[in-house]
Parts: C-alpha cells; structure tokens; sequence
C-alpha cells in the first residue's frame, strides 16, 4: 500500500513538473516578492496609505493559484484530462486561494474599523480632531514651548469653529512622548483626524512640518513644510488652520471666519504667551510660577488685547493662592480674570481661570457656572470636568464632583493628572482605600513624578502604613525637593519619634513655602518635642497664626483654617484668643476632619476633656483614621477616655486589611 501511494506521488510530480506549474509557482512568487518589496519601498518614502500595500499583497495571494492552475491547463498541450486527483489538488488551491481573500479581507476591515477596542470609525465625527504637540527637533530644550505652544494656539484657532469638534489640550498632550500609532491615539481620543508635525528652530528661522492624518485608517491627507522667520510664526499658524478646515470641506460662517482672521497679538507677545505657558503646565515650584508671571506680564505689556496672556496671568496668581498661600496674589488673580472675560469671554480657558480663583476664594456657585460654560464652549475639556468636580465638591455635592471626576476619567484613561485629581477628592472625603487606588494608577502612568508620590504618601501614612508612607515620601523628595515633599516626610519622622530629623524636614519646607500656616504648625510641634526648643516653637506659632489670619481675610468661612488658628494661638499661651476663634467656626455641627482634629487638641489644652473627645468621636465618623489618632502624641490624654479607647481600638481592627 505505501510503495502504490509513494508510486502515484512521484507520477504526479512528474506531471506538475511537465505542465511547468512548480516553474511557474516558484516564478510568480519571485515575482510578487520583488514587487511588495519595492511597494514598501515607495510607501515609506510617499507616506502612502498602509491599505494599499495590504490590497496588493491580497491580490498576490489570490492570484497564485489562478496562475497554478492556468500552468496545468497550458503547460502540456493535449493533456488537460483531470484525474480524480487532480481535481482535489485544483479544487485544495481555489479553497486556499479563496480562504486568504476572506481572512485578509475581514482582518482590514477589522482593523479600519476598530483599534485596541476603540469605537468603530462609523461612530466617530468627520468633522472631529485633534492637534498633537509638535516634536521639537531643535536640540535645544529651551525651545520646546515652540512646538507645544504651537499646537496649543492651533487648537485654539480651530476650536472657534463651531462646525469642527476638537479635543481638548489637555487629552491631546496626554500623549506627548508616548510611543503610540496615530490611529491608536486617534482612537483613545475618538476623533476623525489628527494633526501632528514637528518643529525646528535654527536662530531666527523656523521649520516646521505638519500633517493631517485620517485616524483610523492612518491615511495622510496632506503635508506641508514651512521655512519662516520666527515672527512669522502666528503665519504659519493661520496657514495650518485654514489648510485644515479646506481638507475638510468646512464652510465658515461670516461670523466664525471673523473671529479666525481677526487681530492677533504680535509675534513677541505671542512667543513670551508661549513660554508662560510652558512653564505653567510642567510646574514644580514656586520659582515656575514666578517665570509664568513675568512671561504672561511681559505679553500682555506688549499686547494689551491679548486674553489669553490674562487668562494665563489669572491661573498662575490663583497657584500662587492655592500652592504656596500667597495671600496676595488673589486681587492680582482677580484683576487678571475680569481682564481676560472683558477681551474674550468665548475663550474655555477663560472661564476655566476665573472657575479656578472662585474654589480657591470659597465661591463654590460661581465656580460651577463657569465650568459649565467652559464645558458649553469645549465639551472634550478635561480641565473644565475637573474644575467642575472641585467646584461641586466645594459645594457640598459629593455625587455630583465623584460624577465629574469620572467623567474626566472617562474622557483620557490615559491622563496621570485626572487619577491625581480624582485622589484628591477621595482623600477629602476620607475614603483612603479609594483614594490610593487611584494615586497609584497616576504613578503607573507617571513613576516620575513627584507630586504623584507625595499625594500617594498622604493616604497610606492616614490608613496607618507609616514605612510604605516614608518611603514614596522621600522618592518624592528625592525626585523633587518640594515644601510638600518635605513637609510630608517630617510628618513621618514626627510620628516615628524622630523629632530633630522632622525639624530639619519642616525647615525646609517653610524655606520653600514660607507663607503656608500648615508648615509653621507643623514645625512647631517637632520644636516643642525637643528640650529647649520651647522659644522656637512659640515663634514658629506666631507665625503661623499671623499666616492663618491672612487665609481667612481671604477665604473668612474657612472652618479648617479657623480651628488652625485656635490651634496655634493656644500654643502660645493665648486661651481667650483660641476660645474666640473655636466659637467663631461653629465646630459643634462641621463634619470637617481636620477641623474636629484641631478643635479636640484645643479643647483639650483649654481642659475641656468633654468637649475633647466629642470632636475626637466628630473626627473619626468623618473618617479620620482611628489607627493615626492611637499614635498621634497630641491625643495621648484624650485616648485615656475609656469609652473613646474602646471605640478607636474597634474602628482601628475593623479599618486593618
């Protein structure tokens, strides 16, 4: 049996060779390989659509088994009888043949219409984009506001187009430096088209490239290069943008072309904007801040029509507030907001701005209604949804800013910044479980970060891990020495029983945040821990109420900063003066943690143990951690209350994991 098959096996061998089909197989497919070849070829070099280079190896493989059986018809004249055999080999390659077509086929369709799970292209708006940072080609780090104020302003341009949809800046630099396909960014982002390009700056010449690219399909719509003086720039910005909204056959109202074409701010006042900008978005200190303003002053100087410099101006004074407790840096911020809505009041960034300084001010209504119409005006802006979460929040809508910060989740699951926000709320609201779940998807997306680590550090050392606090705390540090930072690690070296490496920690931070009430408290503490520190730390105390005062002048509602200043003054000695403020913030009915914190130490130093411990029980149903309070040496007298003692030892097992 097997010497008949071997037999039948070499025959048909034979004749395939006669009819010259293996020649002609071996031949075609030469063929073919050598015409892909030079296809990829010219691809990369034309930018060609990655389509056709798939369509054409389809047609390939379909046609080589055409071309096999076309050889064994003609390849022997006269012998064009079929054997059973023979048929089911003819008929194997017509089923081979038509096999790729159908999985070639389905697999690019597949692969057009959906990337790494995104929303079929179908679902996606025509009129929909997206403007990436251009790459900066310079070789020069000094220059990369260029390319990132570039693409920023284009996004501006184009978001007054109300027929077009454009992500927000902040989605679309999410992915600055990642290593991801355009149709996979265009995906996540859920726009049609992407602008990407590059930028670089030789003296007083710039060269920058641009494309618009077809999402989902990776198409190239158009490319252009640009040779232009550097004052020229604004030029450039105004041919890319008419070049887009022409690709997409978008027919401008009057009113919409006069807001594109209408004054812009001269090229200086424009680039200085550019570098007030950068170095508001990657702030890491106080001295950023310092360089925001002065490149912000120096556009607006130059142009005083220019609202986004104000806006700019607006959003680092309310930093300052927010950061590093400069008090008067809030009628700046104000001035700069009422300047920027009185040039441009359909800018989002605008409102985002003034929904920035009404938080920090304590006007939680007025901060909504500007989010929500900065949301009206761009609603892809992840700023705007997180804006709005802190306004609600602020308001005493816990549901409505956990909704926000979700929605801004939902917007870039990619956006370290949005889990940092979100963190933030959790921790407020004291679920710290939450709250570090979400600080650590942050560092998984940004290791590097600092302020990431120390916000992560807040939770973990409140939930009681006092060694896995310590050790982000001083990654932290160590990354970025900041006043946080800092502040942060001495809390842990305070609770360890380290109180003269805690004073060196809090030094620092007050060097670097020297208008921050929380620091000088906190250095006064470590001060009275230490023999004969007693004069240092009724100084640090004075400090930190003349400070708190301040706070309140600008924000008088502030209960925390309230219950601080009665703190501070009874460390000094001043009971009446605690006793006033303790009055004054209404403590008996806040459900504010920190604020039931501050007031139990003070009543316990006034000798009101009563009172004491009720603002302990406050504290902890507010979801001050149970664990903190048993190791905390200011609440060693006020745990002696029996039933407080049993109650923290009950919430501090049922909190362990």
């Amino acid at each position: 049996m097997a010497e008949a098959t071997i037999g039948r096996a070499q025959v048909l061998w034979e004749k395939l060779r006669r009819r010259k089909v293996v020649q002609w197989g071996v031949a075609y497919s030469l063929f073919a390989w050598g015409l892909l070849q030079g296809l990829e070829y010219l691809s990369d070099t034309f930018v060609w659509p990655p389509l056709l280079q798939q369509l054409a190896t389809l047609a390939f493989l379909v046609g080589l088994p055409i071309v096999l059986v076309v050889a064994w018809y003609h390849g022997d004249r006269g012998e064009q009888q079929v054997t059973p055999a023979e048929f089911l080999i003819l008929f194997g390659l017509l089923l081979l043949g038509g096999s790729l077509f159908w999985w070639f086929g389905t697999s690019s369709v597949a692969t057009m219409a959906r990337q790494d799970g995104a929303t079929p292209v179908t679902s996606v708006p025509d009129r929909s984009i997206a403007v990436l940072p251009f790459d900066n080609l310079s070789g020069d780090p000094a220059n990369e506001f260029l390319g990132d104020g570039l693409a920023e302003e284009l996004a501006n341009r184009l978001t007054r187009v109300p027929e077009l949809q454009v992500a927000s800046r902040t989605s679309a630099f999410a992915f600055k430096g990642k290593q991801l396909s355009i149709e996979q960014i265009a995906a996540e982002l859920g726009v049609r088209y992407v602008i990407e390009g590059s930028i670089r700056r030789n003296g007083d010449t710039l060269l920058v490239t641009s494309q618009l690219i077809d999402g989902p399909s990776g198409f190239h719509v158009w490319s252009k290069t640009y040779r232009r003086p550097i004052v020229e720039l604004q030029n450039v910005e105004d041919e890319i943008s008419g070049a887009v909204i022409e690709a997409l056959r978008i027919m401008l109202s009057p009113e919409t072309l006069a807001r594109m074409t209408g004054k812009s701010a001269q090229q200086d006042a424009h680039e200085a904007y550019l570098q007030g900008i950068s170095e508001l978005r990657q702030l890491s200190d106080k001295g950023a801040l310092d360089r925001a303003a002065a490149r912000f002053q120096e556009a607006v100087a130059i142009d005083p029509t220019y609202a986004e410099a104000y806006a700019g101006l607006c959003e680092t004074n309310v930093l300052r507030y927010v950061s590093f407790s400069v008090t008067t840096s809030i009628e700046a911020a104000e001035q700069a907001c009422a300047q920027a809505v009185r040039l441009d009041s359909g800018l989002p960034g605008v409102h985002i701005a003034l929904g920035r300084l009404y938080v920090a001010t304590g006007q939680a209504a007025a901060a909504e209604r500007e989010y929500r119409r900065s949301l009206d005006l761009d609603p892809e802006n992840v700023d705007a949804f997180l804006g709005l979460g802190a306004a609600l929040a602020s308001k005493g809508d816990p549901d409505g800013a956990d909704h926000a910060y979700q929605q801004a989740i939902n917007k870039r699951k990619r956006y370290w910044r949005v889990y940092d926000a979100y963190g933030g709320f959790l921790f407020q609201q004291g679920r710290w479980a939450a709250a570090i779940a979400q600080y650590r998807r942050g560092v998984e997306l940004a290791p590097g970060n600092a302020t990431l680590l120390s916000n992560l550090g807040a939770p973990l050392f409140l939930s009681g891990d006092f060694d896995a606090a310590a050790e982000v705390f001083r990654r932290s540090v160590e990354i970025a020495p900041t006043s946080e930072g800092y502040s942060n690690t001495g809390t842990s070296y305070y609770f360890a029983g380290r109180y003269g490496d805690a004073i060196a920690m809090f030094e620092q931070a007050t060097r670097l945040a020297p208008e921050d009430p929380t620091l000088w408290g906190n250095l006064g503490d470590a001060y009275r821990r230490m023999p004969g520190q007693g004069e240092l730390a009724t100084g640090a105390y004075a400090r930190a109420a003349e400070l708190a005062r301040g706070v309140l002048r600008v924000n008088p509602d502030s209960v925390v900063t309230r219950s601080q200043l009665a703190y501070y003054l009874v460390r000094q000695g001043n009971r009446p003066g605690a006793t006033t403020e303790l009055e004054t913030a209404g403590l008996a009915t806040t459900e504010d943690v920190y604020a039931n914190y501050f007031a139990a130490v003070v009543y316990k130093e006034l000798g009101n143990l009563a009172a004491a411990v009720a603002a302990t029980r406050r504290a902890v149903a507010g979801g001050y951690p149970a664990r903190l309070l048993q190791a905390d040496p200011e609440f060693a007298v006020i745990n002696r209350d029996p039933a407080l003692a049993s109650d923290l030892e009950a919430a501090s097992r049922a909190s362990s994991p």
